[in-house]
């Protein structure tokens, strides 16, 4: 892949770069950063964004730390992002997906001059109790144990779609002998998740304070964030707008490829 840069940025945050438009994009990426960084596999990181996002764009995707600190918080990644973007990106527009909203949600409220628009990708404030909140908390308990196997097939349980969830559970359990290779350190996610958790109000707080132009896009179905979470995020921000999906879960930009494709295009080029 020709136009594909795999760098560092001087204060020590990782990036992948496509493209050299005048105008960029900055991916605040989804858990899968948190499992495997960026830089294991850039080709495959890269794709699906190139298929999802208008060309003419600079992208970036930013990366998490291989090895997350306890004692580092989403607030601290998203003023390390700030650090970054400001100093090689310039205002830019923000697409957080998933995990990534935990610390887009904070880098909008703090950098509110890098943000041209938010994009909340099948994400919100927080994660639903019954669903989110006890996935995180199994993460947590089978990353304690060093179980890479079953973190990993905890995070298959995500698609409310029987077939991917089946499909992927198969791939997982042929590569298991490889994920402690392949992977971040468990500790990684496990602080990661607790953050989720702990920073839930905070994030909150926080949400009126975020000026630019936000779209969150939902699934009715997400297995992490109820319609309820969406429809309050949007409430709590000054500019949000909503696209909630009837029958899509947490991989709405695949399930609904080609909706969501063109939703998020028209925006990103208006």
């Amino acid at each position: 892949m020709d136009d594909l840069q795999v760098g560092t940025f001087q204060n020590g945050v990782s990036y992948l770069k496509y493209g050299n438009g005048k105008k960029s994009l900055v991916i605040f990426p989804p858990t899968a950063a948190l499992t495997m960084h960026i830089h294991k596999n850039p080709e495959k990181s890269i794709k699906m964004y190139k298929k999802l996002l208008p060309p003419g764009f600079s992208l970036y995707v930013l990366g998490y730390e291989e090895s997350w600190p306890k004692n580092v918080s989403s607030f601290d990644v998203a003023k390390s992002f700030g650090e970054a973007i400001n100093n090689n990106i310039g205002s830019t527009k923000i697409i957080a997906i998933s995990y990534g909203g935990m610390v887009g949600i904070p880098f909008a409220s703090m950098f509110p001059n890098l943000t041209q628009e938010l994009h909340l990708v099948v994400t919100a404030y927080k994660m639903s109790e019954d669903g989110g909140v006890k996935f995180i908390r199994k993460i947590i308990q089978h990353a304690e144990k060093g179980d890479y196997y079953r973190v990993a097939q905890e995070i298959n349980n995500i698609p409310s779609n029987i077939l991917i969830r089946f499909i992927s559970k198969m791939i997982t359990w042929f590569r298991r002998k490889s994920l402690e290779e392949r992977w971040n350190p468990l500790s990684t996610i496990k602080n990661a998740f607790k953050d989720v958790i702990e920073m839930e109000m905070k994030r909150k707080r926080i949400l009126s304070e975020i000026k630019s132009p936000t779209y969150i896009f939902g699934g009715v179905k997400d297995r992490l964030f109820t319609p309820e979470i969406f429809k309050e995020t949007q409430r709590l921000i000054p500019s949000a707008k909503l696209f909630l999906y009837k029958g899509a879960g947490h991989l709405l930009p695949l399930t609904r490829f080609r909706s969501f494709k063109r939703t998020i295009w028209q925006i990103l080029e208006g």
